[in-house]
């Protein structure tokens, strides 16, 4: 019969994890404000046989924009949290005063959203709502889904379950 380990580690910044071993299962984190905890099983009790290589995360959202018509499809990369929401806030205010009022945001690349990622969208909302416009969510992945649910949001901001019925959505708007 094989043991398994639970092993817990602890850093100050998001990092992003990779582990290269067979013996390892049930990868995941553990949200806790400014720090991580990411835990793994170990399967094996041959500790040195698992190579671990983190790297750390530096708080940068890659966000790309495409145009599809009328519509502006924004696609966030990274987490959206305390640290890149203000980034990402910026970008859309700045793609709002250049004109773009019906936007897309696809979100298949967006793996978490914390309560500043929530208030970003908020505002952007809001702002459009302001000179008329729209701001569609796309395809939430499972987990951002869950934390839109329990904020409440999924009432309050249109979610499509695909980034194309997103664009139709603003497109039926404009």
């Amino acid at each position: 019969m094989q043991r398994s380990l639970r092993k817990f580690f602890q850093f100050s910044a998001h990092p992003s994890i990779e582990i290269d071993s067979p013996h390892v299962a049930n990868l995941g984190i553990i949200p806790g404000g400014p720090r991580a905890v990411w835990c793994f099983t170990l399967l094996t009790h041959e500790w040195p046989r698992v190579r671990l290589s983190l790297n750390s995360w530096e708080g940068k959202m890659n966000i790309t924009e495409t145009k599809q018509g009328n519509v502006t499809v924004i696609k966030p990369q990274g987490r959206l949290d305390s640290i890149s929401a203000p980034e990402f806030e910026s970008r859309m205010g700045a793609l709002i005063d250049g004109g773009n009022r019906l936007i897309a945001v696809d979100c298949t690349e967006l793996p978490y959203v914390s309560s500043a990622g929530l208030r970003a969208f908020l505002s952007i909302a809001k702002k459009l709502k302001q000179i008329h416009g729209k701001l569609v969510l796309g395809a939430l992945t499972s987990q951002v889904k869950e934390i839109f649910d329990l904020a409440g949001f999924s009432s309050i901001l249109p979610i499509s379950s695909t980034v194309d019925d997103a664009v139709s959505s603003c497109s039926r708007e404009g």
